[in-house]
């Protein structure tokens, strides 16, 4: 199946938000592993989410653990520990495409990402968040300096928040992994393009006669 430019714009839209949300690593069409989960409704038919971030959760001295999606890491004091989260992204352009199903478990967080009104927030699964795209009044800006949420949107809005999920520890490592792996190459061919560009120096050159 072709995918739309819409859906693809989207899911471009979607990477940029989960950056905003202090996730630290993105990727799209990244494959959850669903060993010991319960599929979560009976739209619950995907195992490839349209975009990934992964995260940190954390709990600080006084016991409380960060589990807002919104949570800002501006308020986070007194840092003990943190663990890796997943926040997953599926786009829906069409109801069509909605009611075929899409990734509902295999993430802490999951939300849905749609065009403007296309969804009612009481038609989507407990605990899946709603965001919405005004294609009519979107923006994106970018300040280095705003380090938490670098990203100021317009035309992007959460209507519904997701709820924290419990999973097992090995299922976030599987997915960072499989991120980690279509990483691989690109670091490798940077590295051998460093060392060769670095044999023509002349200490290696002298090195090498």
């Amino acid at each position: 199946m072709v995918e739309s430019r819409e859906h693809n714009q989207l899911k471009d839209i979607a990477l940029i938000w989960l950056l905003n949300q202090g996730c630290f690593l993105v990727d799209k069409e990244v494959p959850l592993s669903q060993i010991g989960l319960i599929r979560y409704t009976n739209l619950d038919m995907r195992t490839v989410i349209d975009a990934l971030g992964v995260g940190m959760r954390h709990s600080t001295l006084n016991g409380h653990t960060e589990g807002s999606d919104d949570f800002d890491p501006s308020e986070l004091n007194g840092v003990e520990a943190g663990e890796c989260t997943l926040r997953g992204v599926e786009v829906k352009v069409t109801r069509s495409d909605f009611h075929a199903g899409f990734a509902c478990s295999g993430c802490n967080y999951h939300y849905l990402l749609t065009p403007l009104r296309l969804l009612s927030p009481w038609e989507v699964p407990k605990g899946i968040g709603l965001i919405e795209y005004n294609k009519h009044k979107f923006t994106c800006e970018y300040d280095e300096k705003l380090l938490d949420r670098p990203y100021k949107f317009d035309g992007l809005r959460v209507v519904k928040h997701a709820t924290y999920r419990q999973i097992p520890r090995f299922i976030i490592d599987c997915a960072i992994a499989n991120i980690a792996r279509r990483n691989l190459n690109l670091t490798r061919r940077r590295i051998v393009d460093e060392v060769m560009q670095g044999s023509s120096s002349p200490p290696l050159v002298k090195l090498n006669t």
